[in-house]
């Protein structure tokens, strides 16, 4: 059965997807500023392929957090507050957005027209008036009305 949402729905579910679209890309920006932290803090990984690229990438994102200082570790490498602080930015802000695209994803489900529902809303409802003229005795069985919704019958 196929899911068909209202107009509001689509809208709806519009918004939720191009949300997480945003949080996925928060995401990659998490994952490379935590290679950053973790290259930077080991200084000895400045061997590693990617490692030069991921210290560009992440310098895109630095520039307000560049003064806030780094303490140097005992690996030969600097533990950077900038790039920390920029992490937990970051991630809180991931969170924030992943919470709007799931209210967004929640109202869409909330506006899912079914099929049965919109059978409800729009219903077939044949009417066929029949005069019988067999049975003159009641007149009210002269003429039947026969009343067809949902594949039920009822005669009035």
């Amino acid at each position: 059965m196929a899911v068909e949402y209202s107009a509001k729905g689509q809208t709806y579910k519009g918004i939720s997807r191009a949300l997480k679209l945003v949080a996925f890309l928060f995401l990659i920006a998490t994952i490379i500023i935590l290679a950053r932290i973790v290259f930077l803090f080991f200084g000895q990984l400045n061997t590693i392929p990617g490692y030069q690229f991921v210290l560009d990438t992440s310098e895109i994102l630095m520039p307000p957090f560049e003064n806030l200082g780094s303490v140097t570790t005992p690996y030969e490498g600097i533990f950077d507050i900038g790039a920390t602080v920029l992490l937990i930015s970051v991630i809180f802000i991931e969170f924030i957005i992943g919470a709007t695209a799931s209210f967004f994803n929640r109202r869409a489900i909330d506006n899912i027209v079914s099929e049965k529902a919109s059978q409800l809303s729009h219903p077939s409802v044949q009417v066929n008036i029949s005069n019988d003229n067999n049975q003159n005795d009641d007149l009210e069985k002269e003429s039947a009305v026969d009343v067809e919704s949902d594949g039920q019958k009822v005669k009035d």
